[in-house]
């Protein structure tokens, strides 16, 4: 969910199917053991991920989860380094006035995100079936969900694994005469 921008000026992927998500990413293999959010992430030594055709004018934002230190961006100032969380270290760049945009480099990256500077991002992953399994805000603030064996809301955590919210299901039987 993009607010304040178009649909051409950004890009977004957690890797979890074979949708690019407005990504150029040259290899369908994803690597499903670690991940941020979901099930799985993906690899730059796979191939180099791009987007082309942005607007010359603007000024973007890239940002991704890595497992192994930041990624080369190119057009882009030095990494700003954010918090880490189950071993992925969060990384934003800034992109100056180009039309294309490349990552690249050998880590494992998960919720990589091409955005303008002025644009707010939110992210979530799901699953099938069930529900929303990890929430990314714009301010990159992640939320976990877990659900029950019936497949309701059982648990809301934060990025650092504390209960938000705890739901207990109860039934009550009714007896009539």
């Amino acid at each position: 969910k993009v607010a304040n921008a178009t649909h051409t000026d950004v890009a977004y992927c957690s890797f979890e199917n074979e949708s690019n998500g407005n990504w150029n990413i040259p290899s369908p293999l994803r690597d499903g053991t670690t991940a941020i959010t979901g099930k799985k992430a993906y690899s730059l030594a796979h191939g180099s991920i791009s987007k082309a055709g942005l607007d010359g004018s603007k000024v973007f934002t890239v940002s991704y989860w890595s497992k192994n230190g930041p990624q080369a961006v190119n057009g882009s100032s030095t990494a700003t380094t954010g918090v880490t969380i189950n071993g992925f270290t969060y990384y934003e760049h800034t992109v100056n006035y180009t039309t294309a945009v490349t990552i690249g480099g050998s880590g494992i990256i998960d919720e990589l995100r091409l955005y303008p500077r002025e644009a707010l991002m939110n992210s979530y992953t799901y699953n099938p079936m069930v529900g929303i399994t990890a929430q990314c805000d714009a301010n990159n603030n992640i939320q976990f969900y877990e659900y029950d064996a019936m497949g309701r809301l059982k648990t809301a955590r934060d990025r650092n694994s504390n209960i938000l919210k705890q739901y207990d299901y109860r039934y009550k039987t009714l007896i009539t005469q």
